[in-house]
């Protein structure tokens, strides 16, 4: 028995042992993942693409930056796992790279819109 899968070249683990509280089933691909894995990574677009695709280098600004994160979202548009990626993205607060189609400036204006909003309805609340 190979300890590699040949269909995506990830070494193959025994099946987990997680509890079925770190286990959920995927609402858009419907496999089965697991948190502390990521199984659903190697479904994604980004897969075989160079990773420097994902993440600046070292002072990368403007057009640069602008240009290479446009190409990485465009490998992003169509993934299967698009939707998986980002919510993990968000939920641990990635702060490097692009994920689930979004850079990490949009994941900050996101995370920073959803604050602000959070604590209007809270200030509503107390009135």
């Amino acid at each position: 028995m190979s300890d590699t899968d040949p269909m995506t070249s990830v070494p193959a683990r025994a099946p987990s042992t997680a509890s079925a509280s770190r286990r959920e089933n995927s609402l858009r691909t419907g496999l089965s993942t697991d948190r502390d894995y990521g199984d659903w990574r190697i479904l994604g677009s980004c897969r075989n693409v160079e990773s420097s695709l994902f993440f600046s280098p070292e002072g990368e600004r403007g057009r640069d930056r602008a240009r290479r994160e446009a190409h990485a979202k465009r490998v992003c548009q169509d993934c299967r796992v698009l939707i998986e990626c980002r919510e993990y993205a968000l939920a641990v607060a990635e702060p490097y790279g692009t994920w689930g189609g979004m850079s990490e400036a949009d994941r900050r204006r996101r995370t920073h819109r959803r604050r602000r909003r959070d604590a209007r309805t809270s200030a509503e609340r107390l009135l």
